[in-house]
């Protein structure tokens, strides 16, 4: 049986002006998928997760939060039994968007924030993004010490298991912005070229994000800091029991 659903206003048939030569491929993809859906619940709350995570991604996040939205209410409403949801991606958005509080509520998954942002606690099952998007809500609420803690749990478990270098990428860069932000320039310069060494492995336009902020932050930071040394401290803090540095 088919359901009647409204798409997010002017995102039916043209992508975002915003998108990338990758993101607009991947959006004749998706358009191509949404045409062979013809009612089939289940899999157009897999098209909404995919449309919130292409924008999410992307950067056009009230886009995204609109397709999030939209499969998170398709699926309460029609009742279907599937494992697709667009709850997680709904939160990353909702999260880079300022919308913190529904953000963190989801990514505590029911667990106290004073047991997650405790050093000594480590939750079994969880994986390191769990840490680190609480670590990062966290960070935007100016919580910087315990956005510190949760980014510390995080990479001994990302180090630790075979979590995707993206997540590898994103936990050293987000600790360097973390550290910029805190004032500790020496640390933050090397955490952020380690991220710049993972995220050409994988995304090279975050790369060039974390390039931005290197040369406004670290003029001629390129000639003062090789890799090889900034995953070096990287890694010794990760291994360290001083999670403040």
């Amino acid at each position: 049986m088919g359901y009647d659903i409204k798409l997010p206003a002017a995102q039916k048939d043209e992508p975002s002006i915003q998108l990338e030569p990758l993101h607009r491929q991947a959006h004749a993809m998706l358009d191509q998928y949404r045409d062979s859906l013809d009612g089939k619940e289940a899999r157009f709350i897999h098209y909404c997760d995919m449309m919130t995570n292409l924008y999410w991604t992307n950067g056009d996040f009230p886009v995204a939060i609109k397709w999030g939205e939209t499969g998170v209410r398709l699926k309460a409403e029609t009742g279907v039994d599937t494992r697709y949801t667009s709850e997680h991606h709904l939160a990353l958005a909702q999260r880079d968007s300022g919308a913190i509080d529904p953000a963190l509520t989801f990514f505590l998954q029911g667990i106290s924030l004073d047991e997650v942002i405790n050093p000594d606690i480590m939750h079994d099952g969880k994986h390191g993004s769990y840490y680190g998007n609480i670590g990062r809500c966290l960070q935007f609420m100016g919580q910087i010490e315990p956005a510190l803690i949760c980014y510390w749990k995080s990479a001994k478990l990302i180090e630790s298991g075979d979590a995707l270098i993206e997540n590898h990428a994103y936990i050293r860069q987000w600790v360097g912005e973390l550290l910029l932000k805190r004032n500790d320039l020496d640390a933050a310069k090397f955490f952020l070229v380690a991220s710049v060494g993972k995220w050409q492995l994988v995304f090279p336009p975050r790369k060039a994000h974390v390039i931005t902020i290197l040369e406004k932050n670290f003029p001629g930071y390129e000639t003062s800091v090789v890799l090889e040394e900034a995953e070096k401290s990287f890694q010794e803090w990760v291994k360290s029991a001083n999670v403040g540095l």
